[in-house]
């Protein structure tokens, strides 16, 4: 590390020794001084992701990995990010690196196994959950993340096993909770409908979390028993009027009712009180169109989500695509523009604009605007 070192005389063996003594308190120093700052490189990266900046993100953990490896390696805010960055590959070469360098970081270990988790790999992921285990057995994570891949696998029996085994090793309720949902999910999987709905209950009765409460209501509906899953969420709404999970669930069963306008309300009331979660104009759009609403209507909501998200860019293609699939042809080309011009290292805006621009007529701009995506080297 310090080869450049050796073009000095530092004098005798002893001096040496001092020299580098000193560089070392410097550089550790450093790495204390990078901890209480929120202008590194590193946490601007996070400040960027979390804005949904995932291209700056990138850069800005580059430049943070090659200025401070150390504070880096060492950051705990480092494996969450380049895991939410999804840049496996990197991950991969990055982690198994420093697992070289501290082979006794459980965390350094643990995120090595998440890499496939991430990527729903689920064999990949339970081998490495299993190695993990065995390294670091008093660790909770790797048996709760087991029970998932299991789930996922459909190894239901063996994923029920391993979560009441795991249920057993470790009681503290940051545990437990974690396992009763991979219950529960388990449960559903297998569509046991009445043993979903028990799972849930139970769920919430242990630990008062409220997507139990939206558990139990959808076993209820799957099971037909839709007047018992309004009566039991409006109960709980009275009480609890701000919790989305009740929200969503009335919503659900709103639609499972058939009652449109009831539905488009529902939906338009987890908008207003959680601005800020996806959930309500995901579903409030999908709801919208699979019951033929007005284009207008449609748009709103897609609308209010532009307004609610302005980092991201998924709002701005939803809005591309109302007018793409309604073959508003000229429109859609403006909206695909306004996509590619403020989110320009995308290629959906490039290719779905070329082809709106086509079906315009407007054959010379679409040969021009994949000419372009191709200059960008998306092509």
């Amino acid at each position: 590390m310090f080869g450049f070192l050796k073009r000095f005389d530092f004098g005798t063996p002893r001096e040496l020794r001092q020299a580098m003594r000193e560089i070392k308190e410097m550089e550790k120093q450093e790495i204390w001084e990078l901890q209480g700052s929120e202008a590194t490189p590193l946490n601007q990266a996070v400040t960027s992701l979390r804005a949904g900046d995932r291209p700056t993100a990138r850069t800005l953990f580059e430049d943070a990995l090659r200025r401070y490896p150390t504070y880096v390696r060492d950051a705990p805010e480092t494996l969450p990010l380049l895991l939410d960055l999804k840049i496996y590959d990197v991950a991969e070469t990055l982690i198994g690196q420093w697992m070289r360098e501290k082979p006794r970081s459980s965390a350094l270990f643990e995120a090595w196994a998440a890499i496939p988790h991430r990527q729903h790999d689920w064999p990949e992921a339970l081998t490495r959950m299993r190695k993990v285990q065995r390294k670091f057995p008093g660790r909770a994570g790797p048996y709760i993340k087991e029970v998932e891949a299991l789930r996922h696998l459909k190894q239901y029996d063996d994923a029920e096993k391993a979560a009441r085994t795991a249920s057993r090793k470790f009681d503290e309720a940051r545990h437990l909770l974690p396992l009763a949902f991979e219950l529960a999910r388990i449960a559903e999987a297998r569509k046991d409908w009445p043993a979903a709905e028990q799972a849930w209950r139970d769920l919430y009765d242990r630990f008062k979390h409220f997507a139990g409460v939206g558990g139990m209501a959808h076993a209820m509906e799957e099971q037909g028993r839709l007047a018992d899953a309004e009566e039991m969420l409006l109960d709980f709404r009275k009480h609890y009027p701000g919790q989305i999970d009740i929200l969503v669930g009335l919503a659900r069963v709103a639609e499972r009712q058939g009652d449109v306008a009831k539905t488009a309300a529902a939906w338009a009331e987890v908008r207003t009180k959680f601005p800020r979660e996806v959930h309500g104009y995901f579903e409030g759009q999908r709801f919208l169109e699979e019951a033929k609403r007005p284009r207008e209507e449609v748009e709103a909501v897609v609308t209010q989500a532009i307004h609610s998200f302005p980092q991201d860019s998924w709002p701005l293609s939803r809005y591309a695509w109302i007018a793409h699939r309604a073959q508003d042809w000229g429109e859609a080309a403006a909206r695909w523009q306004r996509l590619r011009k403020a989110f320009p290292d995308t290629t959906e805006p490039y290719e779905r604009g070329a082809d709106a621009l086509r079906r315009a007529g407007r054959v010379e701009e679409a040969d021009a605007l994949l000419a372009e995506l191709k200059a960008r080297g998306k092509a």
